[in-house]
């Protein structure tokens, strides 16, 4: 279904989106209208500038486009951030635009097609004139854009990422914790902790959660802790016992989880059942409240990707979800992402005269600008980028502890060694 129009307030009925290993575990002719709402998985959406007492100014409309995979498989992960995009949307327009100017998005979703993504950002680019793609969640794709942006000097600005890319294109401005930093978080959290015996869980039926499981393994020396063994696990087993009594008797004091939180669930009570209550270290996807509650998981951490919640800019983006997109887990990372793009976009034009016609020229000019801002506290390294050059890596990334069977986030985010 193409739908070109999304206006006003619209719920959406999604599950909490995964972070660290969110690809992996997840993978397990359009027309125009003027009003009304779309469905959570519409392709080609544009979403309204905004109506409402206070609303935008009378400035030129600034035309954004964002892109990723909302339907299909991924769209568990994609259209949390797609939602953090549009809440921000009409929360900036709300108060008047960007200085004056309001802001119009081109939703696209490329279903995590190489080919289909490729015609979606044509699609943004020669039809809705968009200055610039934010807060985007490409899910891989985003690697094969670079030389149709570099033609029109297009900046992709925040969202998910998940190539290298963004580190090595001067287009792609990131928000998003690098790669590097959710491999060793599995393991600096653990060593924190005193647990230096480090087994790993990954999922079986996806031949990359091995890899990642490997690069995990990869990154023991420079942390300083035990790398012990590690073992495939399907869903479908019946009994997890054996995986668990490997763990234990490699001598693991802590274990790494690249598994979905269902799995995860009843591992955990078959290793509490053996007699084996390791740390487990895992990325947010892994957990689910009904594993946060679970007494022997107490002590346990993940990578959660989130900024503190009590800092005033998420403050700001929690009351923007439950206002514009109540049904979305705040505790999802993806939806954070999605805002943080928004902030970024809006911090890069906080100069631009109401009068101007902004280009995306104005966009990467006021991206370059950028020194030395963590965007109130949204990213774990304040960011700095300068022109012409790659940007560098977010190597920080926040985590949270299971305390008294509650997640806690911690003050501190952690922060890559030997990068």
């Amino acid at each position: 279904m193409n739908v070109r129009y999304l206006g006003g307030r619209r719920k959406s009925a999604l599950l909490a989106g995964l972070t660290v290993l969110g690809l992996i575990l997840t993978a397990c002719g359009s027309s125009k209208s003027g009003g009304g709402s779309s469905s959570s998985t519409s392709t080609g959406t544009q979403a309204s500038a905004g109506t409402s007492a206070g609303g935008p100014g009378s400035g030129s409309t600034i035309n954004i486009g964002v892109l990723g995979a909302f339907s299909g498989a991924l769209a568990q992960s994609g259209t949390p951030v797609r939602d953090g995009v549009m809440a921000w949307v009409q929360t900036v327009n709300a108060a008047g635009g960007i200085n004056g100017h309001p802001v119009k998005a081109f939703v696209e979703d490329d279903k995590a097609n190489p080919a289909a993504s490729t015609q979606a950002l044509r699609t943004l680019v020669e039809q809705d004139h968009v200055v610039a793609l934010v807060g985007v969640n490409a899910q891989g794709t985003e690697q094969t854009w670079a030389s149709y942006l570099q033609a029109r000097n297009l900046p992709v600005v925040g969202g998910v990422q998940g190539t290298a890319i963004w580190n090595t294109n001067p287009l792609y401005f990131g928000v998003s914790a690098d790669e590097y930093i959710k491999e060793q978080s599995f393991l600096l959290g653990s060593k924190a902790a005193g647990k230096t015996k480090v087994f790993a869980m990954y999922c079986g039926e996806i031949a990359d959660c091995a890899t990642e499981s490997n690069k995990v393994k990869d990154q023991t020396s420079k942390i300083g802790v035990q790398w012990v063994g590690s073992a495939s696990v399907s869903a479908s087993s019946a009994n997890f016992s054996a995986v668990c009594l490997q763990a234990k008797s490699g001598g693991a004091t802590a274990v790494a989880v690249l598994l979905p939180a269902a799995t995860f669930g009843r591992i955990a009570d078959a290793c509490h059942q053996q007699g084996f209550d390791p740390l487990y270290a895992t990325s947010f996807g892994s957990l689910s409240p009904s594993v946060v509650k679970l007494p022997y998981m107490n002590g346990s951490y993940t990578n959660v990707a989130l900024a503190p919640a009590d800092l005033p800019a998420t403050a700001d983006y929690a009351a923007a979800m439950k206002k514009y997109y109540p049904d979305v887990d705040l505790a999802t990372a993806q939806g954070q992402a999605g805002w943080a793009g928004g902030i970024l976009f809006q911090t890069a034009l906080k100069n631009i005269a109401a009068t101007s016609t902004v280009t995306s020229a104005d966009v990467i000019d006021g991206l370059n600008s950028i020194k030395n801002n963590d965007l109130g506290g949204l990213v774990a390294q304040p960011l700095t980028f300068e022109k012409g050059k790659p940007h560098p890596a977010i190597n920080c990334i926040f985590t949270a502890h299971i305390k008294d069977e509650n997640l806690v986030g911690d003050k501190q985010p952690l922060c890559a060694v030997g990068s």
